[in-house]
């Protein structure tokens, strides 16, 4: 078993605010880490793809270095609260969001960066944040909250490797999601030729309506489409089947016997954190092709790859005959058309309710051009699946090592095996 050593956390790392920025400083200028890129990743990304327009001085007061670790500041709920993002390398020239703040590294030999970036959105940690955070109308974290967390560290080179490890498949996982991102934007930018300029191949493998194809308006869409199309009003060509609330009394954390994994709207495109009894689904339970899109909440997210029971705010969307699949429906939903009627319709002040919208929902249909379409995408439909599961295995996998590989339950190899 290995020997952990308390720490208190503000012995190791120096604490800082982000910048509080002007909104006509968003979009343009210099890297930015955002709220969102801290709350969705272990480690930053290599390239940060938002921007900020900020000074010299400001560069170096918010700078982000190798070892430095980015927490988010606040948030609705305790859960989304002091999540950690770790930088790998040096990012010249970025700053970070005021809704974060920086731990800079006091020591160096004590706390690997690598080992930390796992250890700090582990179970153990993140029920000391859950215990020390203040709710107002927001969850906050603040420097008192510092102060009082601790760290139970094992040996630094032991850290360095579980730290290695752990971030290998952090890797693995990150090769996946650069994948599956080509093959959605391949069939996007597909759906966009096809299905909203109009220039899928004529007769003649020309683009149609840059060619001069015949074009007729529709009041629906706003727009013309084909001459000879139909427009689909997809509730009645899918069925958008709601989900089930068994109330929080039945939730249960570890996945037993009877049980089955419950996906919130929260849950979506991640592995559900909760899981309620199988006798209580009501039927209301997806396969991992199936397409699910959230109606309450965070209307408009489309996820699939995901098993299980599913909330009432979510809608299983099935077609009724053969004239759609699961991947159609699965681009269909994630196009700029759709997620924007989703929004227009959607109501409510602290939660939003987008069910109004389904009867507003269209799709130009052409039978020919939409087999062709899908012959095209399904492979990448599928792949995106595959790589989904194995993420979500590699995903589990990690999380399971990590408390084995903190107490030297398991040790790690000279060629980098687990042992």
């Amino acid at each position: 078993m290995s020997r952990l050593k308390e720490y208190r956390f503000a012995d190791l790392y120096y604490i800082s605010s982000g910048i509080s920025s002007k909104p006509e400083q968003a979009g343009h200028g210099f890297p930015f880490v955002s709220f969102s890129t801290i709350f969705n990743n272990h480690f930053l990304p290599d390239v940060l793809s938002d921007k900020m327009d900020t000074s010299p001085q400001e560069q170096e007061t918010y700078s982000v270095k190798k070892r430095d670790i980015l927490l988010t500041r606040t948030s609705e709920t305790v859960d989304e609260l002091a999540m950690s993002c770790v930088a790998d390398k040096d990012y010249p020239q970025a700053t970070f969001s005021g809704f974060a703040k920086r731990l800079r590294p006091k020591t160096s030999g004590i706390a690997h960066h690598r080992y930390l970036a796992f250890y700090l959105r582990g179970k153990y940690f993140r029920q000391s944040i859950n215990n020390h955070s203040l709710m107002t109308l927001r969850a906050s974290f603040n420097e008192e909250i510092f102060k009082l967390l601790l760290l139970y560290l094992p040996e630094y080179e032991q850290q360095k490797s579980i730290g290695d490890f752990l971030y290998s498949i952090q890797e693995k996982i990150k090769v996946n999601n650069a994948i599956n991102a080509e093959l959605e934007r391949l069939a996007k930018a597909i759906y966009e030729y096809w299905f909203v300029q109009f220039d899928f191949p004529n007769a003649e493998g020309k683009p149609y309506k840059s060619s001069g194809g015949a074009m007729t308006c529709s009041p629906t869409l706003k727009c013309e489409i084909p001459t000879g199309w139909r427009l689909d009003m997809l509730q009645d060509k899918l069925s958008l089947e709601r989900g089930v609330e068994p109330g929080s009394e039945a939730y249960l954390e570890t996945l037993e016997e009877g049980y089955t994994p419950f996906i919130r709207v929260s849950d979506m495109g991640v592995i559900p954190a909760l899981n309620i009894p199988s006798n209580i689904t009501a039927g209301k339970e997806c396969k991992l092709d199936d397409v699910l899109v959230s109606f309450d909440g965070s209307v408009g997210r489309v996820a699939i790859a995901m098993s299980g029971a599913y909330s009432s705010g979510i809608r299983k969307i099935k077609a009724k005959d053969k004239d759609y699949t699961d991947a159609l429906i699965y681009f269909i939903f994630q196009s700029e058309y759709i997620q924007k009627t989703i929004a227009k319709y959607a109501t409510g002040s602290n939660i939003l309710h987008a069910a109004s919208s389904i009867e507003h929902l269209a799709f130009p249909y052409d039978e020919t051009v939409v087999k062709s379409y899908m012959e095209r995408v399904e492979p990448m439909f599928r792949q995106i699946i595959t790589n989904k599961i194995q993420n979500r295995e590699l995903a589990k996998i990690r999380d399971f090592l990590l408390p084995l590989l903190m107490n030297g339950q398991v040790t790690i190899l000279d060629k980098g095996g687990a042992a």
